[in-house]
């Protein structure tokens, strides 16, 4: 937040209560602690939404920041929205809304503070706009279609060696498997032979293969 410009000192999670100096607000949708959103459960999503938008029709802040695309997921209840400044504000009120990856170092996608920091700076940009600090502001400054386009770090090596070997894994079993149902699909090869009219002869080979092949061979004439 001080290397966006959002505060104008260095702030530490110590600081939450002293946020209010700056006009910085922070809630929960859910206040049960968890290790991660996937421990909630959708009934407590929901109500806790619902909490949440009367404490925000009852506060009236400029704009509603959510930390977490799948918080704000389960906020509407859809994926069909980019990150970034929303096209409309909060349902009955005249807040913008924005919505961020999450701040904790366990989003996979945007890791690192320094992965984040261009949604830190839109956000600012946003602020100083509503507060007519700005003149102008284009929604290619706020809203981010894309938002892996800003990460700036490289993945772990070891885990890139961990996913490397997992691949090989399920590689190496579905071969095995592909190999395994073809020695059985040959094993059980039945041949029907047929004739048609006496002018010839089709010989049809029906394996009882996984994919269905069918091998067909035409004779000369009958003599």
């Amino acid at each position: 937040m001080t290397e966006a410009g959002l505060v104008p000192t260095e702030v530490t999670c110590y600081d939450d209560m002293n946020m209010l100096d700056y006009g910085i607000g922070f809630t929960n949708v859910c206040t049960r602690a968890t290790k991660g959103a996937a421990e909630l459960t959708r009934k407590e999503m929901k109500a806790g939404s619902a909490v949440m938008l009367d404490k925000i029709r009852k506060y009236k802040p400029k704009i509603a920041v959510f930390n977490g695309k799948g918080i704000y997921e389960a906020f509407i209840g859809h994926k069909n929205f980019s990150m970034g400044k929303q096209p409309q504000p909060l349902s009955g009120t005249d807040t913008v809304v924005f919505v961020m990856p999450s701040s904790s170092a366990r989003c996979a996608q945007l890791p690192r503070a320094e992965d984040k920091l261009p949604f830190f700076i839109a956000l600012r940009k946003l602020r100083e706009y509503l507060r007519g600090e700005r003149p102008e502001l284009a929604d290619s400054e706020v809203v981010f279609n894309d938002y892996t386009e800003f990460r700036v770090t490289q993945p772990d090596p070891k885990s890139l060696r961990k996913a490397e070997r997992r691949r090989k894994r399920k590689a190496e079993a579905a071969a095995a498997a592909a190999a395994a149902a073809m020695a059985s699909g040959e094993a059980n090869a039945q041949l029907t032979l047929s004739g048609t009219n006496c002018s010839g002869l089709l010989l049809k080979a029906e394996l009882n293969h996984p994919l269905g092949t069918e091998a067909c061979l035409t004779g000369s004439p009958c003599m």
